[in-house]
């Protein structure tokens, strides 16, 4: 908790900072074109860090519940036929602890959680998409902002905004589509990118609190989000694990095709 109110306190020192060596620079120009540039990126390699608490009174016991995750995933989609795809992550939800390693190739969404080995076919541009959404700014824009400002702080450009909630909402409703189980409404949303001299990320922090209804039951989730990423815009050699020993699922999947024709 300490470590939450430390990062929160600094996310709003740099919002409220005063611009240096960028005055220059229209802040809602800077985020847009960095926004653009990262979403280019076709290898990666990251370590992240999300802490939540969730608050749900009438489905929780004692009304609220922390997740804690840690992950370190690689990326490389420069060969845009492929995906090398690999990540290790460590999570905490109601005092469990858990590990798991997922990783892709050939077709295969291969998954060891706490040595149970799962593998299942995914489509190329399902895993692409996944990926990206995790490792890319999205599709993140100045029009969604209610205010963004353009510092240096250590030597480094850090933009730091504050999200308008209603057109953020606009967004999300769009993007999730007609999705019955699921209602998200954003009520508060910032953060900051600090860059490097090449309009690359390389470290990340999004606060974010919002209300959902996950089967008609509402809850309300308030979670921070921290992300390093290392030596952007350089290549990414990722090396997977065997994919011995693990059981395929696409014979219940085929079971499931099967029944719904029947």
């Amino acid at each position: 908790m300490k470590k939450l109110a430390t990062a929160l306190v600094s996310a709003a020192a740099i919002m409220t900072m005063s611009t240096t060596a960028f005055a220059a620079e229209n802040p809602a120009e800077v985020f847009d074109r960095v926004m653009e540039k990262n979403n280019t990126i076709q290898s990666a390699e990251i370590q992240s860090g999300v802490h939540s608490v969730i608050l749900a009174k009438d489905v929780i016991p004692d009304g609220q519940m922390k997740v804690d995750m840690a992950m370190h995933a690689e990326m490389d989609m420069q060969d845009t036929t492929d995906l090398k795809y690999l990540a290790q992550v460590a999570s905490s939800i109601l005092g469990q602890d858990s590990y798991s390693q997922v990783f892709y190739t050939d077709g295969y969404y291969y998954v060891d959680a706490n040595g149970v080995k799962l593998k299942y076919p995914m489509p190329l541009e399902q895993i692409i998409s996944s990926v990206q959404t995790g490792v890319n700014t999205s599709n993140m824009e100045s029009s969604y902002m209610k205010g963004i400002s353009l510092n240096e702080v250590n030597g480094k450009c850090v933009l730091a905004y504050e999200a308008n909630p209603k057109k953020l909402n606009k967004n999300v409703k769009e993007a999730l589509g007609t999705d019955a189980n699921l209602d998200m409404d954003i009520q508060e949303m910032k953060g900051a990118y600090v860059l490097d001299d090449n309009d690359y990320i390389i470290y990340m922090t999004n606060y974010i609190v919002y209300n959902m209804e996950v089967l008609d039951q509402p809850m309300t989730c308030i979670t921070l989000m921290e992300t390093e990423v290392q030596n952007p815009g350089e290549p990414v050699v990722v090396t997977l694990p065997s994919t011995d020993g693990y059981e395929d699922l696409i014979g219940l999947y085929d079971g499931v095709i099967e029944s719904e024709v029947e």
